[in-house]
């Protein structure tokens, strides 16, 4: 149901090159990259070689690291190498601060969550199988409409309209 939900995001993301949003910044409007697709392909080779090489040696020493991290990190170090104005540090920031704030407020509503269903579900001694099956449907209502409100706001009014005319 992703790529349904939000492939139009996806594919809007896809059309223009995402690497050189953070490592662009080599001309005035941050097309370098454009301009230069072999020096794109050798960016995006070494990025992701670094990366690759990373995750090998993190992986043998056992070390928990993140794919993702590892690429980000892999498109930083190519812009610096090429010249440290070459980074959008400002996108490197929003990055850094997503991969701080996304685990906290998932802590803050994973655990919200858990002590409501343990507060009025499964604290009810011999009642729980009642009250779960009583609160089943509303716990799925609010998971159904989380859903839908990610969906409609995710996507633009045009893919919507689109997705229900079959076009």
């Amino acid at each position: 149901s992703g790529p349904i939900g939000v492939g139009g995001q996806i594919r809007e993301e896809s059309r223009s090159p995402s690497p050189t949003r953070l490592i662009g910044n080599l001309s005035q409007n941050g097309d370098y990259f454009i301009y230069n697709p072999d020096l794109l392909m050798l960016a995006m080779f070494s990025a992701l070689t670094g990366a690759g090489a990373w995750l090998i040696i993190a992986t043998i020493m056992s070390f928990p690291v993140s794919t993702t991290h590892s690429i980000i990190g892999g498109l930083i170090g190519v812009g610096m190498s090429v010249s440290y104005e070459a980074v959008d540090w400002m996108s490197v920031l929003m990055i850094i601060v997503s991969w701080v704030t996304s685990p906290l407020l998932a802590a803050i509503v994973g655990g919200s969550w858990f002590l409501l269903v343990r507060t009025f579900i499964l604290r009810k001694g011999d009642k729980a199988a009642k009250y779960s099956f009583r609160f089943f449907p509303i716990l799925l209502l609010i998971v159904f409409i989380s859903v839908c409100l990610f969906i409609i706001f995710k996507n633009s009014q045009e893919e919507i309209k689109a997705f229900a005319t079959n076009q």
